[in-house]
């Protein structure tokens, strides 16, 4: 799968969606569809990335207001089937953030508005 560079010269956000890898850099702005990988509550190393779908680059995230932190406990804490409970999940999400650089160096997104999304909402619309 190709991955689609993303880059916001002007003053819009780049659009990012669901179903295309993006590549992203620290000063991107970016709004969009995007993959919530929420790691298994036993994975105390792992937290949680966006991404654009299978085999796609991912990226850690930091929850940067308090909107942003109750979107992502409501999500995370969102009545689960009793067998995927323990387990990784992935979830369609809606997002608006910047790039910044991570601890290591590598591009994490500072997310300043979430809400989970069905798949259909995630969808590039038509011009």
């Amino acid at each position: 799968m190709a991955i689609l560079s993303v880059a916001a010269c002007s003053s819009q956000p780049a659009r990012i969606t669901v179903g295309q890898c993006w590549s992203v850099s620290a000063g991107d702005r970016i709004e969009g569809a995007a993959i919530l990988y929420i790691p298994s509550p036993f994975s105390f190393h792992i937290g949680p990335k966006l991404g654009g779908g299978e085999n796609c680059p991912r990226y850690p995230i930091s929850l940067v207001n308090q909107a942003a932190r109750d979107a992502y406990r409501a999500i995370d804490g969102a009545d689960i089937s009793p067998e995927r409970r323990g387990a990784p999940r992935e979830i369609f999400v809606l997002l608006t953030g910047a790039v910044v650089s991570g601890d290591d160096g590598s591009p994490a997104i500072r997310v300043t508005r979430l809400r989970q999304s069905a798949l259909a909402d995630t969808e590039p619309k038509p011009h």
